[in-house]
């Protein structure tokens, strides 16, 4: 087990994450795999049984490319 999720369970997140009456999104940039960020992203979707989502670029690809993460958000909110 990974020290992200071995502290992700300690902390109680999954819990609450499966207890949520919203649907709840955790997102990973394309260019962030392998990454901390997206290992402890990954970390925290699959603590309640979900998968992460990837958007393309990185960690702030909302800013690298707007346009593209902006169409790619409006797909992942319709599919919800």
């Amino acid at each position: 087990m990974t020290a992200a999720k071995t502290a992700c369970r300690a902390c109680g997140f999954p819990a609450v994450l499966r207890a949520a009456t919203t649907r709840i999104v955790v997102g990973i940039g394309d260019d962030s795999a392998g990454q901390l960020r997206g290992r402890t992203s990954r970390a925290l979707a699959q603590s309640p049984g979900t998968e992460p989502t990837t958007f393309p670029g990185g960690h702030t690809g909302f800013v690298e490319s707007p346009d593209i993460f902006a169409t790619h958000l409006r797909t992942v909110i319709r599919e919800g």
